[in-house]
């Protein structure tokens, strides 16, 4: 994986302060930063959403998660593409295939 344990704590930080007290769900890499062998891309995220409510909700505010990210100093300037999804579409298309070799970086 071609985050530090920094990056990763910083991510999972910006992202919590987003997530309901009783959230429950997976914070994922996928695509090119899971390969230590592979160099440069964006830093890919998804957030899969156990309740459906919760969703909709962080869908409305996945810009602000990702600006929130982009503020930290470990982040900073990098592309980030994050994506919120429920555990149903996690499962369906493109994303069934990309997260077939993503890391979780955190279970909440």
């Amino acid at each position: 994986m071609r985050l530090t344990d920094t990056e990763v704590l910083s991510i999972r930080e910006a992202v919590q302060v987003f997530l309901p007290h009783d959230f429950r769900g997976v914070l994922k890499l996928y695509g090119s930063r899971t390969q230590d062998s592979a160099r440069g891309g964006d830093i890919d995220l998804v957030l899969i959403v156990d309740s459906r409510d919760q969703v909709q909700v962080l869908k409305k505010n996945d810009y602000k998660i990702v600006a929130a990210m982009k503020l930290r100093p470990e982040i900073g300037d990098r592309k980030i593409d994050f994506k919120v999804l429920s555990v149903g579409e996690a499962e369906l298309g493109f994303y069934s295939e990309a997260l077939k070799n993503s890391i979780v970086l955190f279970q909440f």
